[in-house]
């Protein structure tokens, strides 16, 4: 992909650059030293983008030139991302430049990715080195100037205008096409992914925090402290807008999150399971003693008025364990002509159980191990 290309070409290229410009900033409560790049070094290195970009033989790449200052690569795509999707991203992690242009900065081969794919007209620089003092990390920060004047437009008028805020709102709860476009947006920029929310970095002050405030109200929660909008992925759910957002995601990464979260609420239909006392005892001693084993590892917790079953393992461990788990439910559901092996899922470092009426089987037939039946 074009952004581990150019980012890579730049931590290469680092070992040759002049190092006689460098101060200590500051970032949050995070400390870097910060390189200056000459004049001289930033030509030669946008120079050697270009030429491996040239080469590089990507069949979506349609055109790529070096700029006529020498100091930046300009771009084109055969395609971009739909208008929602970009405006989303530009109010989440863009700047306005003027009526046509807008300025994104990042250190990340993702997001230059789902810059470059998602605006197919940019100009990028290479424009500064940092590295972290704790780490060592050595990150490019790359600024990509978007060509793009519709989005421009909505952007300023968003910033600009309070009743277009509003019209925005609107447009968007009433569209879920739409919604899904601009949140797909949002979330490839200051937007991450967890188990049970979409979280965006943003102040109230915001024209981005004022939109989404609009669109899903009380279903919103803030973090003053850490700036952090939350967005329940059940309220998404129930939008019917998560496949949708999973489609125009760029980044491999939140991509593979939003996957998880999918898997993980896959409904599976499973009938109420009443044993008695005598037929739990029998399905127990047909178990092995590695089975019980894996049984009596499960421990339970409650959301509201569900309660669920997992077991915490390695995040390496996620899949063998699963298999393991699902094989003894297997085992389990010959003997009740209920297959419950359907509704185990793999969750974050866990193997986890949603359905109540399996947690109720998995607690009671835990409890009688406990006990000695």
């Amino acid at each position: 992909m074009i952004g581990n290309i150019i980012i890579s070409t730049c931590i290469k290229f680092f070992n040759v650059i002049s190092k006689e410009h460098r101060k200590i900033r500051n970032i949050g409560n995070r400390t870097y030293i910060v390189y200056k790049i000459t004049s001289n070094d930033r030509m030669k290195l946008t120079l050697t983008i270009f030429n491996v970009l040239r080469t590089s033989n990507i069949s979506s790449l349609s055109y790529v030139q070096l700029a006529r200052t020498g100091k930046s690569v300009l771009i084109k795509l055969r395609e971009h991302k739909p208008l929602w999707y970009r405006i989303g991203f530009s109010l989440s992690d863009g700047s306005l430049l003027n009526n046509s242009k807008i300025i994104f900065s990042t250190t990340n081969s993702h997001t230059l990715d789902a810059i470059v794919y998602g605006f197919n007209d940019i100009r990028l620089y290479i424009a500064r080195y940092i590295v972290s003092t704790v780490t060592g990390k050595l990150m490019p920060v790359i600024n990509i100037i978007v060509n793009d004047a519709e989005t421009a437009m909505w952007v300023y008028k968003v910033k600009t205008n309070k009743d277009t805020i509003k019209y925005v709102a609107n447009n968007l709860k009433s569209n879920n096409e739409k919604l899904a476009e601009f949140l797909a947006g949002v979330i490839e920029g200051d937007g991450t992914i967890d188990r049970d929310n979409v979280r965006i970095s943003i102040s109230k002050t915001d024209p981005l925090y004022k939109i989404l405030t609009e669109i899903f109200g009380n279903a919103i929660k803030f973090d003053s402290k850490r700036y952090m909008l939350r967005i329940s992925t059940s309220k998404l759910k129930n939008l019917g807008v998560l496949n949708a957002i999973l489609n125009l995601l760029a980044n491999p990464l939140k991509r593979d999150k939003l996957e998880t979260i999918l898997r993980k609420r896959k409904r599976t239909y499973i009938p109420p399971i009443s044993l008695p006392e005598e037929r739990v005892s029998e399905i127990l001693a047909e178990l092995s003693i590695t089975e019980k084993a894996l049984l009596q590892q499960f421990k339970f917790r409650s959301h509201g008025k569900y309660r669920y079953a997992y077991i915490s393992v390695r995040k390496e461990k996620v899949s063998s364990t699963l298999k393991e788990v699902s094989k003894a439910l297997l085992k389990i559901s010959n003997n009740i002509g209920i297959d419950l092996s359907r509704s185990v899922r793999e969750g974050n470092r866990e193997v986890i159980i949603y359905n109540q009426h399996v947690v109720r089987l998995i607690e009671k037939l835990k409890m009688n191990l406990e006990e000695g039946r």
